[in-house]
């Protein structure tokens, strides 16, 4: 069986320490859902971000097109729809790097 590297991106490893560096509870649970293999991640789409009241934090891909519902994300990537559908609904789409410069808090999805 193979030894398991981590990820091998250099952005993704600079994310990684910098939410292990802050010691907050819910940032080094995102650093941990970071640090698992790409296969096991699953993209999340707008639907069921709609749903969850407040910001939301995304450890993965946000997908889909179509939200109603102005909501403020902080995820690791967004599809080009997604990113789209968020700005016209007046929601807010932001990077998991500005989370942490802005010491945000939120409801973890993964």
């Amino acid at each position: 069986m193979p030894k398991p590297t981590g990820p091998t991106n250099n952005s993704t490893k600079k994310l990684i320490t910098e939410l292990k560096k802050t010691k907050n509870k819910l940032y080094l649970d995102v650093a941990r859902h970071l640090a698992m293999p790409s296969r096991k991640k699953k993209a999340i789409s707008l639907a069921k971000i709609s749903r969850i009241k407040g910001p939301v934090i995304v450890t993965s891909k946000v997908i889909g097109n179509e939200t109603h519902k102005a909501v403020e994300i902080y995820a690791f990537s967004y599809s080009y729809g997604s990113r789209k559908a968020i700005s016209k609904a007046d929601g807010k789409a932001y990077t998991l790097m500005e989370m942490i410069e802005n010491k945000k808090t939120g409801t973890l999805v993964c």
